[in-house]
């Protein structure tokens, strides 16, 4: 058995989509860009409003879902995601040791980072 991932989920979703099957609720989305939005922004808004973890849970992988049509539907790889949150997190390290440098240069006594 192949291990799960969201690139295996988005695979499935991509498969359901380009068979064009009527009875597939990824297609059906895929068809329907007012009803993708509206379970997008649904579910996004569901999410914010859980009380515990397990509905937390729920509510993400309902989100994720919807998210993963809507990429598919871009034609947008889980890897292009990946790279732009990489690319971010290098200016971030790079912007915080930045601030590090400043502070030991004005002689700020213990260099802490502010978060």
């Amino acid at each position: 058995m192949k291990k799960f991932s969201l690139e295996a989920l988005y695979r499935i979703i991509e498969k359901r989509i380009t068979s064009k099957n009527k009875d597939s609720y990824s297609y059906k989305l895929f068809r329907n860009p007012k009803l993708l939005n509206k379970k997008i922004l649904e579910e996004a808004r569901e999410l914010t409003k859980t009380k515990n973890k397990k509905q937390a849970i729920w509510k993400a992988s309902d989100l994720l879902y919807f998210m993963l049509v809507f990429l598919v539907k871009r034609n947008i790889e889980i890897n292009d995601i990946l790279g732009k949150l990489k690319q971010r997190n290098k200016k971030l390290i790079k912007a915080q040791k930045y601030k590090l440098s400043v502070k030991k240069r004005l002689g700020e006594g213990k260099c802490q980072l502010k978060q």
